[in-house]
């Protein structure tokens, strides 16, 4: 049965200092290599986030976080902490919109269409 990512990766970088003892450096620099690339490229996959901290990330609702909690929990993506508060994968949460961004864009835009 597969394990959770985390854990992997934790036991994996136990595996590495075995090797290291072992005398095995090289193998060792390869695999911790390989750990730290799947650490970078899972990140946002690993980072759990409070429920406010994912009201903070997205401008969802405490309420509509909390209505869409039990689903993302059936497919993994939300969990209850050892605390019994709610938790959700940082990849499950859609960023804000950048509105001062899209509205830079906006005018960017339109400028250019003036001047053609």
């Amino acid at each position: 049965m597969p394990g959770d990512l985390g854990s992997i990766v934790a036991s994996a970088r136990e595996d590495v200092q075995l090797l290291k003892r072992m005398g095995n450096a090289q193998q060792a620099a390869y695999i911790e290599q390989l750990l730290d690339q799947i650490r970078d490229a899972a990140e946002d996959f690993l980072t759990w986030l409070s429920e406010d901290k994912a009201y903070l990330k997205s401008g969802l609702s405490h309420r509509t976080l909390r209505r869409r909690f039990r689903e993302l929990m059936d497919c993994g993506m939300a969990r209850y902490s050892e605390r019994g508060e709610r938790e959700f994968r940082s990849c499950a949460i859609p960023p804000r919109a950048d509105a001062a961004a899209a509205k830079a864009a906006g005018l960017a835009g339109e400028s250019l269409r003036r001047t053609a």
